[in-house]
């Protein structure tokens, strides 16, 4: 592959931005400078940036698609679409609107699309779902998880991902939620939970913290605890403790927001 270097940008650091600087690449990159101490190799091709920023590519570990496209139906065309915004590694979000048969049809889609040739942006799954509350923000009346958690379901489910995912978004407060994630950090040890569209009470969230819960589902969207003496949803003043104040007061887990423009 060609030598290539970005001249005239103002490169964005961990810490710091190097302004008027150099990037010098091929496969990767080789050299990162300030354009007085670097130079350029002859035969380099020049991309200049007329003066403006160059950045990592951005992270999305929770996305659904774009432009009315679901990310695990046309993985080719959206991540085409980040690519050419600026953000080089996605998640791939299933979540509780299909059933078993729909997540692993999603499931299967991807892990094809894995193995063909061109860029993308994909590395894995962030699963919003499908144990989770359905009485938040997870359409209660058409919700297709309602039934209790079945370990023959949950199984076929956890062996079909394997270790593509990343991210189990879970409600702590499902009958037999342990139990499935004692199983699928046997298949993928690696894998993280999240804590979303739930109503548990600290003890429940801190409770798996051994198996990996170390985030939250759209913090303050989709959770929450309402007091038993507000449940005619009466202006009482009162508010349990829930997700979100068990997620702000722990150190070990983050706290995911939704960044809306």
């Amino acid at each position: 592959m060609n030598m290539k270097a970005i001249v005239n940008t103002n490169i964005v650091m961990e810490d710091h931005i190097i302004l008027d600087g150099v990037i010098l690449f091929d496969e990767t990159i080789i050299e990162i400078k300030e354009k007085d101490n670097l130079e350029i190799p002859q035969n380099a091709e020049i991309i200049d940036a007329r003066g403006n920023y160059t950045t990592p590519g951005f992270i999305d570990i929770h996305n659904h698609g774009c432009d009315g496209m679901w990310m695990f139906e046309k993985p080719k065309e959206v991540s085409a679409h980040f690519l050419e915004h600026g953000t080089t590694t996605t998640l791939c979000n299933i979540f509780y609107n299909m059933d078993l048969e729909g997540y692993l049809r999603g499931i299967e889609t991807i892990r094809s699309f894995l193995k063909s040739e061109g860029p993308h942006t994909i590395i894995g799954f962030y699963m919003e779902g499908p144990y989770m509350n359905s009485k938040y923000g997870a359409d209660s009346k058409n919700n297709k998880w309602n039934h209790p958690i079945s370990e023959d379901e949950y199984r076929k489910l956890v062996d079909s991902a394997g270790d593509l995912v990343k991210v189990w978004c879970i409600a702590p407060e499902r009958e037999g939620i342990e139990e499935f994630c004692r199983y699928a950090r046997e298949v993928n040890p690696d894998v993280l939970f999240s804590v979303g569209h739930s109503e548990a009470k600290p003890d429940m969230i801190y409770k798996l913290k051994k198996y990996g819960l170390r985030n939250q589902t759209h913090i303050m969207n989709a959770t929450g605890i309402v007091n038993p003496l507000c449940a005619e949803n009466k202006p009482c003043g009162i508010r349990d403790c829930g997700p979100d104040e068990a997620v702000l007061y722990d150190n070990d887990i983050y706290a995911e927001m939704i960044v809306d423009k």
